[in-house]
């Protein structure tokens, strides 16, 4: 499994959604939103426990293994 995905919804709505704020320009877009690989970086959803509040920021997409 090489952890390819997609994502056809604009952050904006995902962020809308997941009641979060926004954390990057809302121009921002994917390098290829029908085929995310590892190393894009791609819209998540953060809770940050002590404020009590939801951001949708930006990360790289996949795993380093140990060793």
């Amino acid at each position: 499994m090489c952890g390819r995905f997609v994502i056809d919804t604009p952050p904006s709505a995902i962020a809308e959604w997941m009641s979060a704020t926004l954390d990057f320009p809302e121009d921002w877009e994917l390098q290829s939103a029908d085929d995310i690989r590892p190393t894009h970086e791609v819209p998540f959803c953060i809770l940050l426990e002590t404020e009590g509040e939801r951001r949708l920021s930006l990360a790289r997409w996949g795993w380093k293994p140990q060793g």
